[in-house]
């Protein structure tokens, strides 16, 4: 076997390792609404308070599909509104079959909350492409005051079959623009020197 390097095409593969860093580890933690109708996030959970606010990032909305199992996900096909999706591929063993989805990039702000809320349920996509559909308004508009800063909070309704059913509501408190970072500090202007006064006969 031969341990010569073989060519590459650097910038293929720059594109392949940013889709799946993308894919694999998206920015923020998981947030998703549970069947109490309370917004949880992260692993262990944690509550997120309906009077919390947060900034939605225009640049944050996703696509995609997804595979359930039984409460479990088994496959995924993710990527900005902006870019075109991949090919799902077959369903994978023990899946329902693959799910449209839609997706929002959230971030606190007054803390350090990022989280990322997904959903392929159809309030969940109705609240997303609400929020979306009021964002691009702004942007066609030229309005610099395009993002969005939100509550999340839940309504419910009465199912026949399933009882009272939650759904995702997302309110927009006000919008502001897009937060620029942080300008670099300089150093205070040094006070102009004061001329010396001229001596008598100068």
């Amino acid at each position: 076997m031969s341990n010569a390097i073989v060519p590459f095409n650097a910038a293929k593969l720059a594109m392949a390792l940013k889709k799946t860093s993308r894919e694999a580890a998206p920015s923020g933690a998981f947030l998703k609404m549970d069947k109490t109708g309370a917004w949880i996030f992260g692993v262990e959970e944690e509550e997120v308070n309906d009077t919390e606010q947060f900034m939605v990032n225009p640049e944050g909305f996703q696509h995609g599909y997804v595979a359930w199992g039984d409460s479990e996900k088994l496959g995924e096909v993710i990527a900005p509104v902006t870019e075109q999706l991949a090919d799902t591929g077959p369903v994978p063993g023990g899946a329902k079959g693959w799910e449209f989805q839609l997706g929002a990039h959230f971030k606190q702000t007054d803390g350090d909350l990022d989280l990322v809320y997904r959903s392929s349920s159809v309030g969940g996509k109705r609240a997303i492409a609400g929020l979306a559909s009021e964002v691009s308004e702004k942007l066609l508009a030229g309005d610099p005051k395009c993002v969005a800063v939100v509550t999340l909070s839940s309504d419910s309704y009465k199912h026949k079959q399933y009882g009272k059913i939650y759904t995702p509501v997302i309110t927009v408190f006000k919008w502001i623009a897009m937060p620029s970072e942080a300008a670099p500090k300089t150093a205070p202007a040094k006070p102009a020197a004061k001329k010396a006064k001229k001596a008598k006969g100068e």
